[in-house]
């Protein structure tokens, strides 16, 4: 996976959804404990980047502050468009935290975003899902991802 600002950033939203679920729901909280990751840590360690390079990865906070604000408050929404996306009537619980937080954020972005192409969103979190998820999870994710973009793009 190229690691780039943007990348940073979908990965930093998704951090701090997975945060929140664990935090009991205060995405205050979430937000600022990831902000304090990326504060001081040098990340290129964590993504495989060469040791001799001297820049800190750090995101986008105008856009990560942007997916998570679109996020948080249509929260209920988007789960139901997620479950919608689901098959084998699924519901919303059936799903890993990781993967709830991956699809929360990568159906804002899709929903949101338009001035990106469905294509680069859908291969952006498929690449981020294979660092965390094994090879079934990483189809399913690149489906459901498929199919939403689908109902609501389209590019």
């Amino acid at each position: 996976m190229q690691i780039n600002r943007k990348s940073i950033t979908r990965i930093a939203a998704i951090q701090v959804m997975y945060d929140y679920e664990n935090n009991k729901g205060d995405i205050d909280h979430s937000i600022n404990n990831i902000y304090n990751y990326y504060k001081d840590i040098d990340v290129t360690k964590d993504f495989d980047e060469s040791t001799d390079s001297k820049t800190l990865l750090r995101p986008s906070y105008n856009f990560l502050k942007q997916l998570i604000n679109f996020t948080h408050n249509d929260l209920n929404t988007l789960d139901i468009e997620i479950v919608n996306s689901l098959t084998h009537n699924q519901n919303i619980n059936d799903l890993s935290k990781i993967i709830r937080s991956i699809f929360r954020i990568a159906f804002t972005e899709i929903k949101h975003f338009k001035q990106t192409s469905s294509k680069v969103i859908i291969n952006e979190y498929t690449n981020i899902a294979a660092d965390m998820l094994n090879d079934i999870e990483i189809g399913f994710v690149n489906s459901v991802l498929d199919k939403y973009t689908k109902k609501v793009r389209d590019d």
